[in-house]
């Protein structure tokens, strides 16, 4: 008898922040034989084969590391207008995933909300730009999607013209086919109808979303993208495996290996969530019965006539009449 595996190795390996489990086959030499049968190697072929999805990235926090260039900026511009005491921890842990107009309309009033940020952008871009760059390896990333012939795009809340800039100063424009700006992750139906806008204008049938946002990751899982958490924080691990996205990484070079094994993307369709609500779900055929015929109902039957009883005088004369015709008979 001839044993394929003569030894079982079982180790633990680090891939992303999860663990797996991996099995190591031995194979004597010359006894290896052939591991993957027909059907393997044509699946193996669809999968070479399958179509490219476009590849979505959130903007800052994911494509760029942007956290310490916004608080300063929010911390000079409230100081500036003698709001620093309101800038508290809980604003710090969030104001870097909110639209800066958003955060503004927290400490302003609606109509002082454009010339302030306004503020924010004109600061940011004359003093903080350099603290504002490309997440670690990310721009190994683009390049090898560039090179594979991958579509990609940018969705964020931050203004466009802002997102174009700050590529531009990283000289990182040619690596980003389409850029949409002021998408409001909060407003369902605006979010999903950008990440729909960005796949149509690239052509692509599926999505891969790269966020490090929990709200965002949620809006494109409904909207039946492929989703990756890029997790910066460890702290924020339990949130994101509560969003439950396909894959969790703190490192660019993971997604880099999530494209380039099976189409895991494949098993899901892009849809428009405001549209219907739910995902379009096949019906299915059900013969229809039809109503059974009501039985005919047996006409009520007439009452029967109550006999008129006769009159006490006529019973006793007919009682007489009867006693002489019996007497005559004798």
């Amino acid at each position: 008898m001839l044993y394929n595996v003569i030894n079982q190795i079982s180790c633990r390996v680090s891939s992303g922040i999860s663990h797996h489990s991996i099995i190591l086959f031995w194979y004597p030499a010359g006894r290896r034989g052939n591991i993957m049968n027909k059907k393997e190697k044509k699946d193996k072929k669809l999968e070479k084969n399958a179509p490219k999805p476009a590849v979505v990235f959130d903007f800052d926090g994911t494509l760029m590391d942007s956290a310490p260039a916004v608080l300063a900026t929010y911390r000079h511009i409230l100081e500036k207008h003698g709001l620093s005491d309101q800038f508290t921890k809980e604003y710090e842990n969030v104001a870097a995933d909110i639209s800066i107009e958003n955060v503004m309309r927290e400490f302003f009033p609606e109509k002082e909300v454009p010339k302030v940020t306004e503020e924010f952008l004109s600061y940011q871009r004359s003093h903080l730009i350099d603290l504002i760059q490309p997440t670690k390896d990310v721009n190994e990333l683009l390049s090898w999607l560039k090179k594979e012939g991958y579509k990609t795009a940018v969705i964020s809340s931050r203004a466009r013209n802002a997102i174009v800039e700050l590529l531009k100063d990283k000289d990182m424009t040619n690596d980003i086919d389409v850029i949409i700006g002021g998408a409001d992750a909060t407003a369902e139906s605006q979010f999903s109808g950008e990440l729909l806008t960005a796949c149509r204008l690239l052509g692509a049938e599926h999505c891969v979303y790269i966020s490090d946002d929990i709200l965002n990751l949620t809006r494109a899982k409904y909207t039946g993208a492929f989703t990756i958490a890029f997790v910066r924080d460890g702290r924020k691990t339990g949130l994101f495996v509560e969003v439950g996205p396909d894959f969790m990484t703190p490192s660019m070079k993971q997604v880099k290996k999530v494209l380039k094994s099976d189409p895991l993307w494949l098993a899901y369709d892009l849809y428009d969530p405001s549209a219907e609500g739910e995902a379009p779900k096949k019906e299915k055929k059900v013969k229809k019965e039809e109503p059974k015929k009501a039985k005919k109902e047996k006409p009520a039957e007439e009452p029967k006539k109550a006999k008129k009883e006769k009159p006490a005088e006529e019973v006793k004369k007919e009682k007489k009449a009867k006693k002489k015709k019996e007497v005559k008979a004798e």
